[in-house]
């Protein structure tokens, strides 16, 4: 048996609402354990340290899954680095059979923490969420707004709560982007059409992160690093984000408050990594996104996937669909609904979005298409849209 993946939770992620800490703990598939009796041991232990180290307000939460076993603990950002010590310390004394918890262990704990506080944030970002303004924040940096919005500083010289500039600060419009296939691809065609509209948009993906048709700098930055980079481009009055799978798991959601998140589709991919072993647990961290979405915004679903149409059933807010299979009758019964829609009718793209549908582009017109025959690329290209009608931005924008 071996505790793995001790990571810190930046943002709302998998199993909690917010920041903490999780960890993994694994063994090989053969050996018989009591896993559930394991997790609730680990548990036990860890609400012990919790009140020890007062912190009794704290969530823990504990899931099994073939060969392991997920602890999440929600945690003070200020602390993140400390809660992981303390799934760590949880573990040991476990494992060790020691009761009770050592004066040692405790001090130690407490030194930690105490180290690691830092007041000034934390009032800092009570503020900024007063103000309905995003927060950023990690080693190196914390910053307010977003885009041309934002005001950035070095986490050493933050200032006083009462004394940010907040009349300067201000958010762009957000969108995320998720799924196993076509994440990148959507991202770029979004882009495009934002730009096309007339909009500075900054993006992350896989291949890069941009400001317009500047490079920043090129890599895997689908993770919250590139979306923080993206986000805090001071030239942006947009960000498009690609949001992989990975980082959604290993440090949680980028940001929140997103006025639109897509979710192009869930199949088979990187199974086994931070405990997700099946297609519907890789669904359940794709549709993570949900908790992404503004209360005003809207979340966008690919109709072609069983996963995601089964998930939206216990989604409270406003859905865009999209999907090649949307018959007349289901466009029909969107509408009625007052859910927004991108579909194919007649071989053209079209987009509905509370009234009668209008037409966009012909699919023969559509490059990337191939004249029809990349049905993957239509998808990502209806996607697109619906992403980007759910910015605001209108038809004609798309069609060019």
């Amino acid at each position: 048996m071996e505790l793995t993946d001790v990571r810190r939770l930046t943002g709302p992620n998998y199993l909690l609402d917010r920041a903490g800490a999780a960890a993994e703990i694994v063994w090989e598939s053969g050996d018989s354990l009591d896993v559930d009796n394991i997790l609730d041991q680990l548990k036990t232990r860890l609400e012990e340290l919790l009140a020890a180290v007062d912190w009794d307000m704290e969530e823990i939460v504990t899931r099994t899954y073939p060969g392991g076993g997920s602890v999440y603990m929600s945690a003070p950002i200020d602390a993140l680095y400390s809660a992981t010590s303390l799934i760590e310390a949880a573990y040991d004394l476990w494992l060790d059979g020691v009761q009770g918890v050592p004066s040692g262990v405790l001090e130690k704990l407490k030194t930690e923490i105490e180290e690691e506080r830092h007041p000034g944030l934390l009032r800092l970002r009570d503020a900024a969420r007063e103000k309905a303004l995003a927060f950023l924040s990690d080693d190196d940096e914390v910053s307010i707004g977003l885009g041309q919005g934002r005001i950035l500083w070095d986490v050493k010289d933050i200032p006083v709560a009462d004394d940010a500039a907040w009349d300067t600060a201000s958010n762009i419009p957000v969108a995320l982007v998720t799924g196993t296939n076509g994440k990148s691809t959507t991202v770029r065609l979004a882009c495009a059409i934002a730009a096309k509209a007339g909009h500075t948009v900054a993006s992350s993906s896989s291949d890069y992160v941009r400001v317009g048709d500047i490079t920043l700098d090129e890599g895997d930055y689908s993770g919250p690093g590139g979306a923080r980079m993206a986000l805090r481009d001071p030239r942006a009055d947009m960000a498009i984000l690609e949001t992989a799978r990975g980082g959604l798991m290993r440090r949680g959601l980028p940001v929140t408050g997103a006025q639109a998140c897509l979710i192009t589709n869930v199949s088979a991919d990187h199974l086994g990594e931070y405990g997700i072993t099946d297609v519907p647990s890789l669904a359940d961290a794709k549709f993570m996104l949900a908790k992404a979405t503004d209360p005003q915004g809207r979340l966008v679903l690919n109709y072609d996937d069983p996963e995601l149409v089964a998930r939206a059933k216990n989604f409270d807010g406003q859905i865009t669909w999209y999907g090649l299979s949307m018959t007349d009758a289901l466009v029909e019964q969107c509408q009625s609904r007052g859910d927004h829609a991108a579909f194919v009718k007649d071989g053209v793209m079209m987009i509905m979005t509370g009234h009668e549908p209008e037409a966009v582009l012909a699919i023969e017109d559509f490059p990337i298409s191939m004249g029809g025959a990349a049905k993957f690329n239509i998808s990502n290209g209806l996607g697109a849209m619906a992403l980007t009608s759910a910015l605001g931005i209108g038809n004609g924008a798309m069609a060019s």
